[in-house]
């Protein structure tokens, strides 16, 4: 996006398709806004946005979704720390 007040947030699970955020007040506040993609997803939209007011919360829910519907083999090793 060319617009510096403009976030496109995509995912590895869906490629192509994309939310884009708007930027307030310098970074202190975001709003989703209207797309195609973004009407596919009410449900979250109303949960984590408007219900819990958390960007994070919204895009780990989508993830978890998108990574669902992949079957996703990715794996996480833990290392023990010294």
């Amino acid at each position: 996006m060319k617009e510096d007040d403009l976030v496109q947030v995509e995912s590895i699970f869906d490629p192509g398709n994309y939310f884009i955020f708007k930027v307030h007040d310098y970074g202190k506040t975001i709003s989703l806004l209207e797309t195609d993609y973004a009407m596919q997803w009410t449900a979250q939209i109303r949960e984590y946005l408007k219900g819990r007011n958390s960007t994070p919360a919204f895009l780990a829910a989508i993830t978890m979704i998108l990574d669902e519907r992949a079957g996703s083999t990715t794996t996480m090793s833990f290392y023990p720390s010294d």
